[in-house]
């Protein structure tokens, strides 16, 4: 065997295992965590991502990456009056939201001592690309306040605030609103309203309301039941607070 050829014959028998090597080699790696941990800092949620490779020869690469199927979190629910922001998980496809506006006042005894009206109820699913931006990551949630109960100088109370979500679109904002309750709105004499139906549901999201309330002079059930209305010279119930759930799955 001439030199050349015995310096040229490792190079070649390299080439050859460097070739069967990526002809047709696949890579499935271990999960990868998305970092996420729960409002507490915990880790129990945290969820793997799995990346799959496939290498072809001459220099090509192709690669895959996909979310885990079947993911759905556990419902936000929100029963304090004021505006937050529910922040949407990343590998989500749709967001159920229901939401309950509150209840109105009751009114004043021996004026107008209707129960105050129950909040209204309103729905809605988001599919994320098309009702929302993929790009969107939160999602405005305002919960209405319960109207105050009849008084002297204002007999028949105040209504009950709507509770609303706000989204970015394409094309600017929406907004979703479930009305608040009339203030002594009762059809009942003084019992104050309870949302009808009791209960509301679209999707994986479902919230209970409030009952009806029957104590004269007392303060709306909550979420969303009217103030019941006063009798003799006692002020109406104030009506109890809206509320909203909020949550996210994966199709």
């Amino acid at each position: 065997m001439t030199a050349s050829l015995l310096v040229a014959a490792p190079l070649m028998i390299a080439a050859i295992v460097m070739a069967i090597r990526f002809v047709g080699c696949g890579i499935d790696s271990d999960p990868i965590w998305d970092g996420n941990g729960d409002e507490n800092g915990n880790d129990d949620d945290k969820k793997p991502v799995f990346v799959t490779a496939n290498f072809t020869g001459k220099g090509a690469l192709s690669a895959q990456a996909g979310f885990p199927t079947g993911l759905s979190e556990d419902p936000h629910s929100y029963g304090t009056p004021g505006t937050l922001m529910y922040p949407i998980p990343y590998w989500c496809t749709t967001i159920d939201i229901v939401l309950l506006g509150a209840g109105g006042g009751g009114g004043y005894g021996a004026n107008d001592e209707a129960g105050g009206g129950a909040g209204n109820w309103e729905t809605v699913t988001l599919q994320r690309g098309s009702d929302i931006p993929w790009t969107a990551t939160t999602i405005t949630v305002t919960v209405g306040q319960g109207g105050a109960g009849g008084s002297l100088s204002a007999p028949q109370g105040e209504p009950g605030g709507d509770t609303t979500a706000s989204w970015d679109t394409l094309s600017g904002t929406t907004t979703k609103a479930a009305t608040g309750g009339g203030a002594g709105a009762s059809a009942s004499a003084t019992t104050g309203e309870g949302p009808n139906p009791s209960s509301k549901s679209i999707g994986n999201a479902t919230l209970d309301a409030g009952a009806p309330q029957s104590t004269e002079g007392a303060d709306g059930n909550a979420p969303g039941g009217g103030g019941a209305g006063g009798a003799g010279l006692r002020h109406g119930g104030a009506g109890a607070d809206g509320a909203a759930v909020v949550r996210a799955s994966q199709s």
